[in-house]
């Protein structure tokens, strides 16, 4: 856990110079102000995750696997749901970004293509992520500790390839 966390750390303080440095001050205000202002999304997990830990953890406590099935069944249900909601607010919301937050004429396409793709990856993230969930109820943080290392180099790895290609804050 502190080995992925530190490796995070690190991460971060490296690509940051080289997101200001690529994507001009500016743009870099533009990612930023994306990026938090889809954390919200977040919101929209409405706790399944923390419900998917405790329910999961307790039928495998009585090793009641048909309760577990229903729980991860049920939960993936509302997470699909979930993710199609996030997408739509993303496909409503991602042409009006540049006028919202005032966004330069420059980067006025930049910047609604940037929110709806990072839109599309939250949508995706709430499905894909209950097996991460399902993992943490059944105690293997050494698994989701790895997939999470392995994500994190990947991306930065993909960051930098991007910038590097001149995708702007497209990457």
């Amino acid at each position: 856990n502190w080995l992925s966390l530190f490796i995070g750390l690190v991460i971060s303080l490296v690509i940051l110079p080289l997101l200001v440095e690529n994507l001009s001050k500016g743009g870099y205000g533009i990612w930023v102000l994306i990026m938090s202002a889809t954390k919200y999304f977040a919101m929209l997990d409405l706790g399944i995750g923390s419900s998917i830990k405790r329910y999961v953890s307790m039928y495998d406590g009585k090793n009641d696997y048909q309760g577990i099935s229903e729980v991860l069944s049920s939960a993936l249900s509302l997470l699909v749901v979930m993710g199609l909601i996030s997408a739509m607010i993303g496909v409503v919301i991602a042409p009006k970004i540049p006028t919202i937050f005032k966004v330069p004429d420059t980067d006025l396409s930049a910047c609604s293509l940037t929110f709806f793709i990072v839109c599309i990856g939250i949508s995706l993230r709430f499905p894909l992520g209950m097996a991460e969930t399902a993992l943490n109820a059944f105690q293997r943080y050494d698994i989701t500790n790895s997939i999470d290392i392995f994500c994190e180099i990947v991306k930065a790895v993909l960051i930098l390839i991007f910038l590097k290609l001149g995708f702007g804050l497209l990457t």
